[in-house]
């Protein structure tokens, strides 16, 4: 049996002071929800387009898209608080919940459409920005909403971080730190330029 060809996504990193206020969120929330895996905080990400298997010849074509994608210049994220992913009382998945602003959705359509005239799966769902804080529920049921938790973090507002880079990640599976970067497309889109929603580019 052939080896199965590498798994990519593509996505944004978040800052170490992020990594440490959601790491600080697990801990607050984990006696109250019930998952077999907690996200090892350098994991932690918000994946823009996920690839699955690439082969060696997209590879480049992949990386040659992405160093063409220029990211708004003041494109900032915002955290709002936790919500789940699956079945109410049993949920797959937790995460930090991510404000879809114009200009990450305006980015978001860019990479799908590049992606997909690479010949990649069109994603039917509708996009959820987030943060994967916890996954692989165990047992028994929820008791608390994402309301209910998200008020035991005592948030006083958003927390809020500009975004400085686009990554292509590859996954590494059975690792203690799963997502690995394999290519880094920095923001150079800094000053007096415009971002145009309409084709994905910066005028």
């Amino acid at each position: 049996m052939l080896p199965e060809d590498p798994h990519y996504f593509i996505g944004f990193p978040v800052s170490t002071l992020v990594e440490e206020q959601l790491e600080k969120w697990q801990e607050i929330l984990s006696p109250f929800v019930n998952y077999r895996k907690w996200l090892n905080p350098e994991d932690f990400h918000i994946t823009l387009k996920f690839l699955g298997s690439v082969s060696n010849e997209q590879l480049w074509q992949v990386k040659e898209r992405l160093a063409n994608i220029s990211i708004p210049h003041d494109l900032m994220l915002h955290i709002t608080g936790v919500n789940f992913f699956g079945k109410e009382d049993q949920p797959r998945v937790m995460y930090a919940d991510i404000a879809p602003t114009e200009s990450l959705l305006a980015l978001q359509k860019v990479v799908e459409h590049e992606m997909v005239s690479l010949g990649f799966d069109v994603e039917r769902r509708p996009y959820r920005p987030h943060i994967t804080l916890a996954k692989k529920w165990l047992k028994d049921k929820k008791y608390f909403s994402a309301d209910r938790l998200t008020e035991k973090l005592d948030m006083e507002k958003s927390i809020d971080f500009p975004v400085n880079q686009l990554i292509l990640y590859t996954v590494k599976r059975g690792q203690n730190k799963s997502y690995e970067p394999v290519a880094v497309y920095p923001n150079l889109n800094i000053v007096n330029k415009t971002w145009d929603e309409e084709d994905g580019a910066i005028n």
